[in-house]
Protein backbone atom coordinates (compact mmCIF):
# COMPACT_ATOMS: atom_id res chain seq x y z
CA UNK A 1 0.00 0.00 0.00
CA UNK A 2 0.99 3.73 -0.62
CA UNK A 3 -0.27 6.53 1.48
CA UNK A 4 0.47 10.64 1.45
CA UNK A 5 0.56 12.48 4.58
CA UNK A 6 0.30 15.85 4.28
CA UNK A 7 1.64 18.12 7.00
CA UNK A 8 1.53 22.08 7.31
CA UNK A 9 4.77 23.98 8.43
CA UNK A 10 5.29 23.21 12.38
CA UNK A 11 2.68 19.74 12.01
CA UNK A 12 3.70 17.11 13.96
CA UNK A 13 3.44 13.30 13.21
CA UNK A 14 3.75 10.45 15.14
CA UNK A 15 3.02 7.34 13.75
CA UNK A 16 1.47 4.34 16.09
CA UNK A 17 3.58 1.71 14.82
CA UNK A 18 6.47 1.89 12.27
CA UNK A 19 5.31 -1.15 9.99
CA UNK A 20 8.23 -2.28 7.54
CA UNK A 21 8.47 -0.40 4.36
CA UNK A 22 9.64 2.90 2.56
CA UNK A 23 9.10 5.82 4.13
CA UNK A 24 9.83 9.24 1.45
CA UNK A 25 9.94 12.78 2.06
CA UNK A 26 8.24 13.81 -1.63
CA UNK A 27 8.03 17.67 -0.77
CA UNK A 28 10.22 20.27 0.99
CA UNK A 29 12.21 19.24 4.55
CA UNK A 30 10.84 17.05 7.94
CA UNK A 31 12.79 17.34 10.90
CA UNK A 32 12.58 13.77 12.39
CA UNK A 33 13.60 12.10 15.86
CA UNK A 34 12.91 9.60 18.26
CA UNK A 35 11.99 8.90 21.99
CA UNK A 36 14.70 8.40 24.09
CA UNK A 37 17.17 8.73 20.97
CA UNK A 38 19.48 12.05 21.24
CA UNK A 39 20.20 11.55 17.06
CA UNK A 40 17.92 14.37 15.07
CA UNK A 41 17.76 14.06 11.41
CA UNK A 42 16.85 16.94 8.69
CA UNK A 43 15.36 15.02 5.48
CA UNK A 44 14.90 16.40 2.34
CA UNK A 45 12.92 16.52 -0.64
CA UNK A 46 14.14 12.90 -2.73
CA UNK A 47 15.10 11.18 0.91
CA UNK A 48 14.09 8.69 2.95
CA UNK A 49 13.06 8.80 6.39
CA UNK A 50 15.46 6.80 9.03
CA UNK A 51 12.39 4.91 10.08
CA UNK A 52 14.12 2.29 12.02
CA UNK A 53 12.39 2.22 15.33
CA UNK A 54 8.87 3.15 17.02
CA UNK A 55 9.04 6.36 19.05
CA UNK A 56 9.19 8.94 15.52
CA UNK A 57 8.24 12.00 15.31
CA UNK A 58 7.78 14.10 12.52
CA UNK A 59 8.25 17.52 12.01
CA UNK A 60 7.34 19.92 8.86
CA UNK A 61 9.70 22.50 8.59
CA UNK A 62 7.63 23.28 5.39
CA UNK A 63 4.23 22.67 3.98
CA UNK A 64 5.48 18.75 3.37
CA UNK A 65 4.59 15.56 2.02
CA UNK A 66 4.87 12.15 2.88
CA UNK A 67 5.34 9.15 0.82
CA UNK A 68 4.96 6.03 2.49
CA UNK A 69 5.04 2.73 1.13
CA UNK A 70 3.90 -0.48 3.85
CA UNK A 71 5.06 -4.06 2.88
CA UNK A 72 2.56 -6.11 3.99
CA UNK A 73 3.56 -10.20 4.30
CA UNK A 74 0.37 -12.30 4.31
CA UNK A 75 0.46 -16.19 5.06
CA UNK A 76 -1.75 -18.23 4.29
CA UNK A 77 -2.03 -21.98 4.94
CA UNK A 78 -2.56 -24.10 1.87
CA UNK A 79 -4.15 -28.03 1.57
CA UNK A 80 -3.10 -30.05 -0.64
Amino acid sequence: MIYHIKLQKGELWRPKELKAGSYKVLSEMAWVTYTGVRDDYVVNHGERLPATRNGMVVEALEDLTLEIQTIDFKLEKYEI
